[in-house]
This record gives structure tokens, C-alpha cells and sequence, in this order.
């Protein structure tokens, strides 16, 4: 898949995050894997883990050290809409965000349901809105929209 300069800018604002992590007792990875049983390994554009980037040394992160995916969207915006979200609330992993480039927005789906598959809670954010962030140790973060949108 082509990775336009728009999706590379919004995937590296995240990285504005990593100090402000560490003090959470978390840390960020950019488009890295993360083990789901029995056989899915996504690499979300980012995501929120817990403990330091040497704990996975050995490892890939799985779902019980993630508190957060993110995943900018353009053309990708059905699969990670679609089969992406399915996995990723099947995982059980707390919070997915969708940055979604074609219309400047952000999805924010909380409270996963492993058994439907799906998020319980989804909301749509706008460039005048703050996306809450959650970390690893349960505290939220907030971050404009505006600053993860390029």
C-alpha cells in the first residue's frame, strides 16, 4: 500500500507523545506488531504500550499491553473500519482511533466487546475537538485533533 506525504506527516505527529509518555509508565511504537492469538499480527500506525521499549526486546506487545491503536486512514479507511476494528475488539484492546484523513476527522472507539466484535462506544471528533488519549496506566491524554490531522 502507498503511503502518501499526508498519512506520513499525521503518523509522525504522534510522535509528540513519547516524553510525555515515559511519566505514565508507557511508551509509543510507530507501525510496529502486535501479537493477537491465534493468528493476527497487525502493525497499527501507532500505538500506546505499557513499560519501557526494552520489555519487548524478546516480544511483540500483545493486547494486554496496549491500552491504545491508532491507525491513519485514506484508502485504508474501509479495512481499518472493517477488519482491522473487528481485531482489534476481539483483542479486547481498550481504545482504537481512526484518524481519518479524507474528511479531517477522528473516530475514537472505547469499550470493545470481544464477543461482537466491535466497540460499544464510538464517538467523531473534530478539528476543534480534543482526542482523550488513553495510557497505560488508565490516565487520559488529551491531544487537539487539530494536531494529529497534517
Amino acid at each position: 500500500m502507498v503511503v502518501s506525504p499526508r498519512h506520513r506527516q499525521a503518523v509522525h505527529r504522534f510522535l509528540e507523545l513519547a516524553s510525555r509518555l515515559a511519566a505514565a509508565g508507557g511508551h509509543l511504537q510507530l507501525q510496529s506488531p502486535v501479537t493477537i492469538e491465534p493468528s493476527h499480527e497487525p502493525e497499527p500506525d501507532a500505538m500506546l504500550v505499557r513499560g519501557s521499549g526494552n520489555d519487548y526486546a524478546a516480544r511483540h506487545p500483545s493486547p494486554a499491553d496496549v491500552s491504545c491503536v491508532i491507525e491513519v486512514a485514506e484508502s485504508s479507511l474501509p479495512r481499518d473500519r472493517g477488519p482491522k476494528l473487528r481485531i482489534y475488539a476481539a483483542a479486547g484492546i481498550p481504545q482504537y482511533v481512526i484518524v481519518d484523513l479524507n474528511r479531517d476527522l477522528v473516530e475514537l472507539h472505547e469499550r470493545p466487546d470481544p464477543q461482537g466484535q466491535r466497540y460499544r462506544q464510538v464517538e467523531t471528533l473534530g478539528p476543534g475537538d480534543e482526542l482523550p488519549l488513553l495510557l497505560p496506566n488508565g490516565e487520559r491524554l488529551k491531544m487537539a485533533v487539530a494536531a494529529c490531522l497534517p
